[in-house]
């Protein structure tokens, strides 16, 4: 094993600072998850129904609220 050119104490600083790092992108992510729930099960849905799904198709889920999923 080769040595390290930091301290056990700078290892700590940054382990302790991906794991902030980490935890804010998982807890971003599970918020962009629960907000777009509906439009990702409508994306889901169309998929499993068509396989392939366009460009367009995919941006009318999410920018057309109310019909979105009627929409395509």
């Amino acid at each position: 094993a080769q040595a390290k050119p930091y301290s056990e104490q700078v290892a700590a600083q940054i382990d302790e600072e991906v794991k902030s790092i980490v935890d804010a992108a998982y807890e971003r992510c599970e918020d962009i998850l629960s907000r777009d729930q509906k439009h990702l099960i409508a994306v889901a849905e169309f998929l499993l129904a068509h396989e392939t799904m366009s460009a367009e198709e995919f941006e009318a889920v999410f920018t057309d609220e109310a019909a979105g999923h009627d929409k395509i």
